[in-house]
């Protein structure tokens, strides 16, 4: 099952032709983690790798702000690192790009920094995830990372809910799940960033167009006359036009010089 949601997984995500036009989010997301990676001790010179560098947006904004002698930058999707390519291409010295997936790492640790910007929400076992990219850095390093947390949609899963149906959405961690999976000194903050549209069916169109289409394992699709009664009800709930936000999380953690 693992290996099929994976695929799909990266399968939607080279689907994205539109990513960079649609992700205004994940763009805000990436300047956001960037500078908070600054203020919580990223310098200039460091080694950083990135996992789930999708089309370079993160990437981008740490080499502007705390350019990298070396830069690793790791997606699951190949179709997303030829986007990541192109962005990249002006970067000095050039970004390393990698297919690689985060809960199968293929990098030895000593990195200053690891970061992830709206990746990490995709794989299988956040906790083990989480624990492999923090044995990466090295004592003194950072690991900094952003993802959706729980709440993120929820006018989505209410509209769900008032038809009686399961959403299929994944099952997003709260600030409490995330604490107990780093360190005591990790520093965890959350951030709420709402998308306005005109009318229901846009937020589907929405996600698609990002590639973030793949539902949670095991949950159901909805047939066409059960969707069609969510986007009714999301209708309702917003006269003037549906309001869906994510509510991200923000995790930043140093490692200890001596464990």
């Amino acid at each position: 099952m693992a290996h099929r949601l994976k695929a799909r997984v990266r399968r939607a995500f080279g689907q994205a032709q539109a990513y960079d036009a649609h992700a205004s989010v994940q763009s805000q997301a990436a300047e956001s983690l960037a500078r908070r990676a600054v203020d919580a001790g990223l310098a200039p010179g460091g080694h950083v790798f990135e996992i789930g560098c999708g089309t370079g947006a993160l990437a981008l904004r740490l080499s502007r702000l705390a350019p990298p002698a070396r830069l690793v930058c790791a997606d699951l999707s190949p179709g997303m690192l030829i986007r990541a390519r192109t962005n990249l291409a002006g970067l000095r010295p050039t970004p390393l790009l990698a297919a690689m997936d985060a809960e199968h790492l293929a990098v030895k640790p000593g990195f200053d920094a690891v970061v992830s910007c709206m990746a990490l929400q995709w794989t299988i076992d956040l906790a083990a995830t989480v624990a492999g990219l923090w044995r990466l850095v090295r004592p003194g390093g950072l690991l900094a990372f952003c993802l959706p947390g729980r709440g993120t949609f929820a006018s989505w899963s209410q509209a769900h809910r008032e038809c009686g149906l399961c959403c299929g959405l994944h099952d997003f961690p709260g600030e409490a799940d995330l604490a107990a999976m780093l360190p005591q000194a990790a520093a965890i903050t959350a951030e709420d960033r709402p998308m306005y549209f005109e009318n229901a069916r846009e937020f589907p169109r929405h996600l698609k167009a990002i590639g973030a289409t793949v539902p949670r394992p095991g949950s159901a699709p909805l047939g066409p006359a059960q969707f069609r009664s969510v986007l009714a009800a999301l209708d309702r709930a917003y006269p003037d036009g549906p309001v869906v936000a994510y509510r991200l999380l923000y995790a930043l953690a140093v490692k200890p010089e001596k464990e």
